[in-house]
């Protein structure tokens, strides 16, 4: 009598994705898979798919120098609308790009079995804020140089 073969399906302990290969990892949380008993595996996803979140006190003082930044960008911000509102505009174009950035790569991690931790968030505000101020500096000092070049032109240096 021939028994039709028994398809076994195996799902990862951490996101509950369907375990196609026999790498040691999951092929979309990368987390290592457990040594689990092919047999005994189900059709169906696991009922509970917890995944261990620690928050240890660096996770709560990054949170709170995350909030810190946000409070102070916030506090800044009002100040440039009570004292001169025209200061506003550049706030907002060295201000938003850091902000947006660090709001995107928060959201895109959300609906994954690992969310990022407040250090990694704060370092992509910092890192984004850094970025942007160099990206302004070297905005700024061509500015000076092609003004310098157009004023020597015109006093006739280049002539």
């Amino acid at each position: 009598m021939n028994v039709p073969p028994v398809l076994v399906h195996r799902f990862c302990p951490y996101c509950g994705a369907e375990l196609q290969d026999k790498s040691g990892r999951c092929w979309l949380c990368h987390e290592s898979k457990s040594e689990t008993n092919p047999y005994a595996a189900s059709a169906a996803l696991p009922a509970d798919v917890s995944v261990p979140t620690s928050f240890g006190a660096w996770d709560v003082f990054f949170t709170i120098l995350l909030a810190v930044c946000v409070v102070l960008t916030i506090l800044v911000g009002i100040g440039f609308a009570v004292q001169d509102q025209g200061m506003l505009i550049p706030f907002a174009i060295f201000v938003g790009p850091p902000y947006l950035i660090t709001i995107v790569r928060g959201l895109h991690r959300i609906g994954s079995s690992k969310p990022l931790k407040p250090a990694s968030l704060f370092l992509t505000l910092m890192i984004s804020a850094v970025a942007t101020a160099l990206v302004a500096i070297m905005l700024a000092v061509g500015a000076v140089i092609v003004l310098l070049i157009m004023c020597l032109n015109e006093v006739g240096a280049f002539k």
